[in-house]
């Protein structure tokens, strides 16, 4: 489960409650899946199987029993998780983690395969004019 509980649990609505700043601070939750990353005060919070690393905390060892906070930054502005792969908005910058097959993020390698655990602030040097460059020979 990506969101914790049990049987007859997982079918009512609960609040959750005792993690993060303040029950009411939750100003972003996305749920892929198999996990679950919220943002509550600046702070990010996953639960779940961590599928190729997406939580980016350095490993894909999955966490059930109840959410835990990402590092300690408190700046956390938005997030969206889905399929392995996550991506976040922290201080001004993008950053990714999670699956990296056929360069889903544009870190600055050129693997085409593989994950990247931490989190990763994309790459600007391969973006023109705000867009990105696609690692196959094609003209945009």
């Amino acid at each position: 489960s990506s969101w914790g509980g049990t049987g007859a649990e997982r079918r009512t609505w609960k609040q959750l409650t005792g993690t993060g700043d303040s029950d009411t601070g939750w100003t972003k939750v996305s749920s892929g899946a198999l996990d679950t990353l919220a943002i509550n005060s600046g702070k990010l919070y996953y639960m779940g199987n961590n599928s190729n690393g997406a939580f980016g905390i350095g490993s894909t060892s999955a966490q059930y029993s109840s959410f835990a906070q990402v590092g300690s930054d408190s700046d956390w502005t938005d997030v969206i998780n889905h399929y392995g792969q996550s991506i976040a908005l922290k201080g001004g910058a993008v950053y990714t983690a999670g699956g990296n097959g056929s360069w889903a993020w544009n870190t600055g390698t050129d693997t085409a395969s593989g994950n990247t655990t931490t989190w990763t602030a994309i790459d600007t040097t391969k973006l023109i004019l705000g867009t990105l460059i696609y690692p196959y020979n094609v003209d945009l």
